[in-house]
């Protein structure tokens, strides 16, 4: 706490530091601005982000936009390396169930090319 900074697994290149107070609560809409494992550029869905720390992703760019209920833009950043997302939002699948959908299929796509690798393997 009191802004230390904490190392992370390691799969994205970040910093995060904790705070005593909170530093986001609310619901949240976001539009995929590219194509990753939860849709194509331009699905939308909702969540909800509620956090104690903040984060610096060191110049990544996110993979959706965001807004809160409102409509005001929010920076709620997502970020997706080697088909693993990082986001602070906690999305609500039955807000539109064509991200789960999506989502599934990304799953079993990556466990149909994990398995033609361990067969073609010498």
């Amino acid at each position: 706490l009191g802004g230390q900074c904490h190392d992370m697994v390691g799969c994205f290149n970040f910093t995060c530091r904790m705070s005593k107070r909170l530093r986001a609560l609310g619901y949240r809409e976001i539009i995929l601005n590219r194509n990753t494992v939860l849709g194509p550029a331009g699905m939308t869905a909702r969540g909800h982000e509620y956090h104690y720390s903040s984060l610096d992703a060191h110049g990544e760019k996110s993979v959706y936009d965001a807004c809160d209920r409102s409509g005001g833009t929010r920076v709620v950043p997502g970020f997706e390396k080697n088909r693993t997302l990082g986001s602070y939002l906690h999305l609500h699948f039955k807000s539109n169930p064509e991200v789960p959908q999506h989502f599934v299929a990304a799953c079993c796509q990556y466990q149909n090319e994990r398995k033609t690798f361990v067969n073609e393997a010498p």
